[in-house]
């Protein structure tokens, strides 16, 4: 299918009202929490100073509850590596999946921010190393970003694991070193491509724009204020329609041999959310539709 009868394909859809893509994730945003304030369906284990669910703006979308952890070890020599797992079900080898989870690191100063790394089934599939990729952490200034990727599970499981790795080298004092949060995290098969920012999402600031799929295929994105009710499913086309119309053409293209398309830009003045879906040729010169995704700036 040419990238041309790909757009003409998405912008003929007539809307209408049908679940959205099924999170294997429970309680992925952290509003449920136990008897003792444990987060519902988390298993948490390993940090040196006990983590808890707090009111934090991690994802620049106002505050919400968000799992938190002064994360770290008291030694110098040594890393802190703090674990937060659970269950998810059934993974399928050959099946792509697409993962998602806003992460940010706040509160004092440290030359050593830390790292977040997800792991499903054992693998490590995601990382966002603050250390790394933006060095020393002013006080008073937070750090975020979204851990963002589509890969294919290499065996079946049918009670395959999520793992959250949490680690800073080394902690000082509770209240005196950054503290570390996760919200969001979503995890799911997808078809189609998967749309990543790389980097902070400040309004009139430079981020890296990622589109992840299959090898040489041209995708397209639309934009939307909303999603439908109900996700709409369309004769001959694979996965289902989320968001609502209207709908703005926000990009197109085509991935490279190893299925990505990146571009760095400077993102618009002024907060903004809406929410974009992408699809690409399918094979067999249908639709690959992928997930719905909440994108903000802030």
């Amino acid at each position: 299918m040419t990238r041309s009868r790909l757009f003409a394909a998405l912008v003929a859809v007539s809307l209408a009202g049908f679940a959205h893509a099924q999170n294997l994730v429970a309680n992925g945003d952290f509003s449920k929490v136990d008897t003792n304030g444990n987060p519902t369906g988390w298993t948490v284990s390993k940090f040196d100073f006990k983590p808890s669910v707090v009111k934090f703006d991690t994802a620049g979308l106002g505050a919400d509850n968000a799992f938190s952890a002064t994360h770290g070890k008291g030694s110098t020599t040594s890393t802190g590596i703090g674990e937060l797992s659970q269950a998810v079900g059934l993974i399928v080898q050959g099946q792509t999946y697409e993962l998602r989870g806003d992460v940010a690191v706040g509160g004092s100063f440290n030359n050593g921010p830390g790292k977040f790394e997800f792991f499903v089934d054992g693998v490590s599939v995601a990382v966002v190393d603050f250390t790394t990729s933006r060095g020393s952490k002013p006080s008073g200034v937070t750090f975020r970003e979204r851990a963002c990727v589509r890969f294919t599970a290499a065996k079946t499981n049918a009670t395959a694991q999520l793992k959250i790795e949490v680690s800073r080298k080394y902690l000082a004092l509770v209240g005196r070193t950054p503290t570390a949060y996760v919200d969001n995290v979503f995890l799911a098969p997808t078809l189609g491509p998967v749309m990543c920012l790389r980097g902070e999402r400040k309004a009139g600031g430079s981020v890296t724009l990622d589109v992840l799929g299959r090898p040489n295929t041209n995708f397209v994105f639309y934009a939307s204020a909303g999603l439908l009710a109900k996700p709409l499913t369309i004769p001959g086309w694979n996965g289902k329609l989320e968001i609502t119309s209207p709908m703005l053409f926000l990009l197109g293209g085509k991935t490279n041999a190893s299925g990505v398309f990146s571009l760095r830009l400077t993102t618009p003045a002024g907060a903004a959310k809406f929410y974009v879906q992408g699809g690409q040729a399918s094979t067999t010169a249908a639709v690959d539709l992928g997930n719905a995704q909440l994108i903000n700036l802030y």
